[in-house]
């Protein structure tokens, strides 16, 4: 984080560690809904954009609004805050270039959904633009000549009429209308995932898997009172999947959470203990294949325990002061893992562009004319402090003007320019 501040606001700046949510705030993960949903697809490009400026401007501002749920920001944009990014940060963090980044935020400023004005330039010379998201906007996915005709999310469903020639027969909806909001993500944790009290789930007549006359001859009793569909309960999933190897991977986390009071007290019995679903199981498999990648330990560890800080009964719909289930911090691992991803592309692009220039100035510098060598020292220290050297026949014309004896039995030999270089380095010691 930059010296000149992140985020700017009209009250006092956050503090370090993270309050409880506000009441009545949404959660981050329906702005990221809405956005991969409903605007990745609305935004369409005018003349000059290219045709996927919509999937750029939703994978932009999914990137700004994760980071900033990362660093405990969403409260103080929420109260008409703004962000001070420079312009290699927002490169860092979304991925885009800076011009790229540029056209990005005029596509999203047309669209109403953030609005950008210049900030002060800074030591460099560059301007730090302060981005104000508006939130509501992004929530607003509907159209406004749609929503007189699309039902509100728990609206009583409206019948249906259809017209036929031998009678007028009204068709009921089974179930209210949802909007694209509403649909299920995959990182939502699964104690959301709970059925209303109000709901009513219909009942679905299937034939028999087994006809009356098989019965009837395998001198079964045929029960008028029995459903008329096989239900099969569904098997719990086998936790057992996850490796020992992933699990021991994964135990320093799992310890953080077992060692916390919000955790419940039948998961504090031993790590194999705490991994009860298919949803743990993932959970221990993500942080193992991070592992193995390379993430560092203390990144992972930070990231369990500002999970672990931010969570409250408050944000749970089961109100309840403990996390249940591992699956909880999974949206918060990837939140992790997405910048610490960028991060490593970002320093072996740079890395093999340094190693390009090098290579590239070296080559150069084997063109140039350069003064006749006249002893074992001067070409040693021509020729030691490179990373690339010329072939060895240039190698071996260098030594015909002061050692040609040396030169022919190079050249007799089919010496390679390593090991002509490790000659001379020893004619020099000795």
């Amino acid at each position: 984080m930059s010296s000149r501040g992140i985020i700017a606001m009209a009250t006092a700046p956050a503090s370090t560690t993270q309050p409880a949510p506000q009441q009545g705030r949404p959660h981050t993960i329906r702005y990221l809904n809405a956005l991969n949903v409903h605007w990745r697809h609305e935004i369409t490009p005018v003349e000059g954009e290219p045709a996927k400026i919509g999937h750029h401007a939703a994978n932009y501002l999914v990137a700004i609004i994760s980071w900033a749920d990362q660093n405990f920001l969403m409260d103080a944009l929420h109260e008409d805050g703004c962000l001070c990014l420079p312009g290699s940060m927002q490169e860092r963090i979304s991925g885009f270039s800076v011009r790229q980044c540029r056209r990005i935020r005029e596509t999203l400023e047309r669209h109403g959904l953030i609005r950008v004005v210049a900030g002060k330039s800074g030591r460099g010379g560059g301007t730090s633009p302060r981005i104000t998201i508006h939130f509501d906007k992004i929530l607003d996915v509907r159209r406004p000549s749609q929503r007189r005709e699309i039902p509100e999310v728990g609206d009583e469903a409206q019948p249906i009429r259809t017209d036929r020639p031998d009678t007028v027969q009204s068709i009921g909806t089974d179930r209210p209308h949802i909007e694209p909001t509403a649909l299920p993500v995959r990182s939502t944790p699964r104690s959301f995932g709970r059925v209303r009290s109000g709901t009513n789930i219909p009942e679905i007549d299937r034939p028999n898997s087994v006809s009356e006359s098989e019965s009837r001859s395998a001198g079964a009793t045929p029960t008028h009172n029995a459903p008329s569909c096989n239900v099969v309960p569904q098997q719990p999933s086998n936790p057992s999947t996850t490796s020992a190897d992933d699990l021991e991977l994964a135990s320093p986390l799992i310890n953080l959470w077992q060692a916390s009071p919000k955790s419940p007290l039948a998961r504090r019995r031993s790590v194999r203990e705490a991994v009860r679903s298919e949803g743990d199981a993932q959970t221990v498999r993500l942080l193992a294949s991070l592992r193995r990648e390379g993430m560092p330990e203390e990144l992972l560890v930070k990231t369990f325990q500002a999970c672990l800080d931010a969570y409250t009964p408050d944000v749970d719909k089961l109100r309840s002061p403990y996390i249940h289930s591992l699956v909880w911090f999974q949206p918060w691992i990837e939140n992790a893992a997405d910048p610490w991803r960028r991060d490593r592309t970002h320093r072996r692009v740079v890395a093999d562009q340094a190693h390009r220039r090098e290579a590239a100035s070296q080559e150069e510098e084997s063109t140039l004319v350069l003064p006749l060598l006249t002893s074992f020292e001067g070409f040693v220290d021509r020729y030691s402090g490179r990373s690339i050297l010329p072939p060895a026949d240039v190698l071996c014309a260098d030594l015909d003007g002061f050692a040609p004896d040396v030169a022919s039995g190079h050249r007799a030999r089919g010496s390679s320019k390593r090991e002509i270089l490790e000659d001379i380095r020893r004619r020099c010691r000795t």
